[in-house]
């Protein structure tokens, strides 16, 4: 059986054909899964930073919360140790901000960072200000202390 010039041609023609199909679908292919990537990449940090985020903010209105429901509720109740009563006037005068004033975010200062640097810094910046506690108002500190509070 011989090959004329037709079949030939009609041969090298869909050979042609189908290799160009094979590179538009295998380029479609790859744009699809480079979007995909791109995109499930994005979910997986803005995830991850919600997470941080959700954590860092949980602890850092507990931590400053708890003090100022101490103080607020003592208020109420007249207070009989005298030690607890001087801390209450140190308290106030540190005129702290409420627990869910934007001064406590760390975000704002490092906004350029990575969430985790962030994270970091917002760890600090809590810890900082235990450790003050500790510090100015140690029996209202061993009163309201928790598990991971300061040691």
């Amino acid at each position: 059986m011989s090959i004329t010039g037709e079949s030939f041609s009609d041969d090298e023609d869909f050979k042609k054909l189908t290799q160009a199909n094979f590179r538009k679908i295998r380029n479609k292919s790859a744009k699809i899964g480079y979007a995909d990537g791109v995109s499930n990449g994005q979910e997986e940090t803005f995830q991850s930073a919600f997470d941080m985020g959700y954590v860092d903010g949980l602890r850092t209105g507990f931590e400053f919360e708890k003090y100022q429901a101490f103080y607020n509720s003592s208020s109420t109740v007249e207070i009989q140790d005298e030690g607890l009563n001087q801390e209450k006037s140190l308290f106030i005068n540190m005129a702290m901000p409420s627990a869910t004033d934007e001064s406590h975010r760390r975000f704002f200062e490092y906004e350029k960072e990575t969430p985790s640097t962030i994270s970091g810094h917002q760890k600090n910046y809590v810890d900082n200000f235990l450790q003050q506690c500790q510090r100015t108002l140690p029996l209202t500190t061993s009163l309201l202390a928790t598990k991971n509070s300061v040691e």
